[in-house]
This record gives C-alpha cells, sequence and structure tokens, in this order.
C-alpha cells in the first residue's frame, strides 16, 4: 500500500523528503511545468507524481545529493532547513545511502489547501521533519561544492518539535497482536471440539493481517505537530498544552489526558519517554508544569 499524507489547511513549518528513482528522466522531474501546452493548468510530471492538487514550485526544491559537496544533505537539512539533528540523527542512515536528485516539499507549497497526497514512482518518501530553529544565515544558504555555488531555500519560521509514528513499532506490534489472534483462534476451536484446530490460527493471522496493511499508510505516516502552545495530531485531534492533564505510556502509544477527560492516543511511538519528556518540557514552558 502506498505513503498518504493528509495535509492539513493550518500545516506550517514541516519538510518532507523526497529521493527521486536514478531512472526517471530529468525532463519528467522538473520544477517548470510543461511550456508548450495550452491548457490553463498544464501537465506538471512532478506535481502529479506527488498527487498533489495545489503546489508552488517557489517552495520546493529538487536537486542532486552531489551538488551539496562536503556538506551532504544531512548537512543541508540541518543548516539549511533548521532541522533538529536528533530527528536527523534517527534517519541518518537512510540519507546517506541517498544517490542522485533527492525532493524538498515544504508546507508552504500547499498554499494553506487542505489535500491528501500520494505519491508514486519516481518519488520515493524518506522522512517528513518539523523546522526546530532558524536557518544558518538570514539570507539564502550557499554552499561551495567542487569550485561551484549552489544555492539552498530561503529561511522559514521555526517551529517547535514534531512526532511520527514508527512503522517498525507498527509492524512489531501487529506481529505480537497476530501472535494472540492465532492462539486465541487455535483454543476457542479445540474448546468446541473441532479437529482443525489450526485453520483457527490462519484465521486470525490473515484477519490481523488485512487490518495492518489497510490501515498502515494512515497510522504508520501519523504526524503529531506541537508548537508553543498546541499539540495536533491526525483526523484533526487537537489539544492545548495548557489543558493537559497527564501523560502516560500505554504499550507503544502515548495517552494525553485532558483536564476535561479527553484521551488521545499518540500510537507506535518509537521513545516514548522521549516524546513524553519533550511534551512535558512545553507544557512546562507553557505554564502547566506537570
Amino acid at each position: 500500500m502506498s505513503d498518504r499524507f493528509k495535509i492539513r489547511q493550518e500545516e506550517t513549518g514541516m519538510v518532507r523528503l523526497f529521493a527521486i528513482d536514478p531512472a526517471a528522466e530529468p525532463p519528467l522531474m522538473s520544477l517548470e511545468r510543461e511550456s508548450e501546452s495550452n491548457e490553463d493548468d498544464p501537465p506538471w510530471p512532478l506535481r502529479d507524481a506527488l498527487g498533489a492538487d495545489y503546489l508552488d514550485s517557489d517552495f520546493i526544491e529538487l536537486f542532486d545529493v552531489a551538488d551539496l559537496g562536503e556538506m551532504g544533505l544531512a548537512g543541508y537539512l540541518a543548516e539549511g532547513l533548521g532541522i533538529a539533528a536528533r530527528d536527523i540523527a534517527e534517519d541518518r542512515a537512510r540519507i546517506d545511502e541517498i544517490r542522485g536528485r533527492v525532493l524538498i516539499v515544504t508546507s508552504r507549497a500547499f498554499g494553506g489547501f487542505a489535500q491528501d497526497l500520494t505519491p508514486k514512482a519516481p518519488l520515493r518518501w524518506i522522512a517528513t521533519y518539523r523546522e526546530e530553529t532558524a536557518p544558518a544565515s538570514s539570507e539564502i544558504l550557499t554552499a561551495q561544492a567542487d569550485g561551484g555555488t549552489w544555492k539552498g531555500a530561503q529561511p522559514m519560521t521555526p517551529t517547535t518539535q514534531t512526532f511520527h509514528a514508527d512503522r517498525a513499532t507498527y509492524w512489531r506490534e501487529h506481529a505480537w497482536i497476530a501472535a494472540v489472534a492465532m492462539a486465541l483462534g487455535m483454543g476457542v476451536l479445540w474448546a468446541m471440539g473441532n479437529p482443525h484446530v489450526w485453520t483457527g490460527a490462519v484465521g486470525g493471522l490473515f484477519a490481523v493481517a488485512v487490518r495492518a496493511f489497510y490501515l498502515a499508510s494512515d497510522e504508520a505516516n501519523a504526524e503529531w505537530v506541537m508548537t508553543e502552545t498546541d499539540l495536533s495530531g491526525p483526523d484533526n485531534r487537537h489539544v492545548r498544552l495548557a489543558e493537559i492533564d497527564k501523560l502516560r505510556s500505554i504499550g507503544s502509544a502515548v495517552q494525553i489526558i485532558t483536564r476535561s477527560g479527553d484521551k488521545h492516543l499518540m500510537k507506535y511511538i518509537a521513545d516514548r519517554p522521549r516524546v513524553v519528556a519533550e511534551i512535558e518540557a512545553a507544557m512546562a514552558r507553557a505554564g502547566n508544569a506537570p
């Protein structure tokens, strides 16, 4: 099942990184629309590959990683786009393996329009980040590479933090659920005296597998965005930091309980203690010390 991303109308400060299949022809993945078309909205293969309804080319970047020289892609993400070093470190192995061209899409490219992204080949989603600090310079970042000059993105407004569902955690939890479902299915058939006990395991595995693959594009890509005052998640969930009563870990999730009794789950979080600590620190800054 392909990746799918929900872009909220109020989204700001997000940076999405895509690798481009080296086999794709440069004209196919271009920042320019097809100039020979007479249509009001001429074809744009890059926008179509991203699956976007609206895209502003002024806020996307398309370049060859080799053009960055010694800075490297990880260095540009940190210095040019203000991504936190700890977030980059989690994906460092994948980032360092990227060769050829990459596409960087910022929140401003969507022009404040809510939409669903359904990227397809030759694009391959690598990671989604939130800017944490301002870029290295107030001017356009310039990196010297192989005796030439390469210009990066314009600086964007710093924000606080983003928390992503972890794919490995998602599949690991469903593996445990499948094991339990298989055991329960066999136990029920055994208790009923059914001689084909093994079919209970097959049924349990199939049911969990169908659910896991069906929901993967949404739940394994879920994002929670934290600003200085609010925490927003999938399906328009919104919590003010000042209204949070307590946080606790439940399995692979972080549960948020508000003073009014509302409960929200941040599912499939790999490093739950760190997430809880960062939310509590933000709560304290918002005047709601836990």
